[in-house]
């Protein structure tokens, strides 16, 4: 079976991706994480994924992560340092070792850039789409805009 390697394992996004991989059956799934040990990390291994730990801001973890991947998920969570600039590296990143590794297809979580009025968290998106696209990278860019689950997080 083919082998995906998805970003953001333990997170919303990545998670459901990882987990609706699993139950098709049709790929094997490489989880990425920064905390192996963690519960949804540990739930991803019972369900039969190979959880191994990745950092976007270690080139050398993410090559050893995608090395063997047919493919790749990748997602990026601006939140988690409020930064343009930060989540720009992280996805630049992930192309980068993408590219290095021959990865077959790389699956990008995106959205449109927003430009009047500006959205940070939308053009960092943007301008990673962008590189991906000059990468030669084969790819599937998703626009994902929002979910059911931010107004569940926001009426928490």
């Amino acid at each position: 079976k083919p082998l995906i390697a998805v970003t953001g394992a333990t997170g919303l996004q990545g998670g459901s991706v990882a987990r609706a991989l699993l139950a098709d059956g049709a790929f094997r799934v490489r989880a990425l994480t920064r905390n192996p040990d963690a519960p949804t990390a540990r739930e991803l291994r019972a369900a039969g994924a190979e959880v191994v730990f990745a950092d976007y801001a270690d080139a050398p973890s993410l090559h050893a992560a995608f090395r063997g991947a047919h493919g790749v998920f990748g997602v990026t969570n601006f939140w988690e340092s409020m930064s343009e600039a930060q989540e720009v590296r992280e996805g630049t990143a992930l192309v980068d070792a993408a590219r290095a590794c021959g990865v077959a297809h790389f699956v990008w979580s995106t959205v449109p850039a927003a430009t009047s009025p500006p959205v940070p968290h939308w053009s960092s998106k943007a301008r990673i789409n962008a590189h991906l696209l000059a990468s030669g990278v084969p790819r599937t860019s998703l626009h994902t805009t929002f979910y059911l689950e931010n107004f569940l997080r926001v009426a928490a």
